[in-house]
């Protein structure tokens, strides 16, 4: 992130726990919470706003360019252990604690699981982004978000595919779904698996970032890489606006250095 930072100027930065730091334990007490915090107050210094991702909001993130859109919404849904609550039409009603623990017997914490959650609406578009939001006995940070998310048509796979759970894929049932890959663990075949059993039936297109030809290898071994229509590149996806009464949009694959398109696929409705 502080790499980052040298090469383009943040107007914003909105992370989970501003300005105490104090959950799940004191991060300034912490060599990472010590280091990021430094880092958050330089980059301050330098004119950057720094704000708290306020869950069950909405409008804290937004369009600056063109005046902003009464259609495009961007929509505050997890961080930490607190999740929206939203009503049957998927208005906010507040927030809740998810249950479990956030800390181990030894005072350890996954900070993967205290991951950010939000979706973009555009029209009738809808995309999902959940970070590193994993599950497990301790703290189930997927399956709440799923319920409060419900269906999208494009979604990032929580945690390069290791946060997919059945409850998650049902329910998002994305058409696209965008795989964060850079490491051969990249994404576990049970993960797969899941978005091609769970859902409507709906035939998946799966999109990687940076896939290891030898994760690639087992996926093909067990029939797995059939939905990836590409497994390295940046993904990008085009939403045009609504006309007559449909949505569509695009997925555009780049190649990273030239950022030249390598691959056009859609329309997607």
């Amino acid at each position: 992130l502080s790499e980052v930072a040298e090469a383009f100027h943040f107007a914003k930065l909105i992370d989970r726990a501003y300005p105490d730091y104090d959950f799940p334990v004191n991060l300034f007490n912490t060599m990472e919470g010590a280091f990021y915090i430094g880092f958050m107050q330089s980059v301050q210094v330098r004119g950057t706003l720094v704000e708290r991702f306020e869950v069950a909001k909405h409008g804290q993130l937004r369009m600056v360019k063109g005046g902003g859109r009464s259609d495009f919404v961007i929509k505050n849904i997890k961080t930490n252990a607190a999740v929206a609550e939203v009503d049957a039409h998927g208005n906010f009603t507040g927030a809740r604690t998810l249950p479990g623990e956030v800390l181990t017997g030894a005072g350890k914490w996954d900070e993967n699981k205290l991951s950010i959650a939000m979706v973009i609406e555009y029209g009738s578009f809808r995309y999902y982004e959940g970070g590193d939001n994993e599950a497990n006995d301790l703290l189930d940070a997927v399956n709440p978000t799923a319920q409060v998310v419900g269906p999208v048509d494009v979604a990032t796979l929580n945690h390069h595919g290791q946060g997919v759970t059945k409850t998650f894929a049902e329910l998002l049932d994305p058409k696209v779904a965008i795989l964060q890959a850079w490491c051969s663990s990249h994404p576990p075949s049970r993960s797969i698996q899941i978005l091609r059993e769970e859902g409507r039936g709906q035939q998946r297109e799966i999109f990687a970032t940076d896939m290891f030809t030898e994760k690639l290898a087992e996926l093909e071994a067990q029939g797995l890489a059939k939905s990836f229509r590409s497994v390295a590149g940046h993904v990008v996806v085009r939403v045009h606006p609504k006309q007559d009464d449909k949505q569509s949009y695009e997925i555009f694959v780049l190649d990273p250095s030239s950022l030249s398109v390598l691959s056009r696929h859609g329309f997607y409705e």
